[in-house]
């Protein structure tokens, strides 16, 4: 409980500096970006094996807005003077709108500490690769058809991909562990828990 209240206090303050601070210097965004990125996944971790839905919206979300900023910026090639004034303004309304929606959600969290007996874990199929693989590679043969950047495209998709398939198997859990505790079973676990 105690690392997961630390990634949150982390996130919401780093989102509320780095609002601050692109104002002053927008190449700031390079890291603060990607060190909000990676505290936000591991928000997602930690609330996917807790079993808590608004913590896996939470630390996605950083990870959307910086895969967001980098998209803008690179399809339409600012220069840092350029991306100074729209780009500060999107993060700063980010910044408002996630604070102003996140501390409650954070704050409404249940206090429950995670079952010790399976706890689930983030794996994929061979046909979640499969699936993520030719979602990655077609939009990179269209967007080179059509004279986009693949890298940005495949990011883009491979992004979007990943978390459908992460917010479909969370709430596919949830889903057959609720049916369970309803029929009066004791949940079983699956395939990720049992590993």
């Amino acid at each position: 409980m105690k690392v997961l209240r630390l990634l949150l206090i982390v996130q919401f303050a780093g989102v509320a500096i780095a609002a601050i601070v692109a104002w002053i210097e927008i190449e700031t965004i390079i890291v603060s970006g990607s060190l909000l990125s990676i505290n936000g996944l591991l928000i997602v971790r930690v609330a996917y094996k807790r079993d808590w839905a608004g913590g896996l919206y939470l630390g996605l979300a950083t990870s959307a807005m910086a895969l967001f900023c980098f998209v803008l910026i690179n399809q339409l090639p600012l220069r840092p003077s350029d991306a100074q004034q729209p780009v500060s303004m999107l993060i700063s309304w980010f910044a408002a709108l996630y604070l102003v929606c996140g501390i409650p959600v954070a704050l409404s969290h249940p206090r429950v500490e995670p079952a010790r007996s399976g706890s689930p874990r983030l794996q994929f199929t061979i046909a979640h690769l499969l699936l993520l693989t030719t979602g990655v590679a077609v939009p990179i043969g269209l967007g080179r058809s059509l004279g986009m950047d693949a890298v940005v495209v495949a990011m883009v998709v491979g992004y979007v991909v990943s978390v459908a398939v992460l917010l479909q198997r969370f709430y596919r859990r949830r889903t057959v562990a609720a049916a369970e505790t309803k029929a009066g079973t004791e949940p079983q676990m699956d395939a990720d828990q049992r590993r």
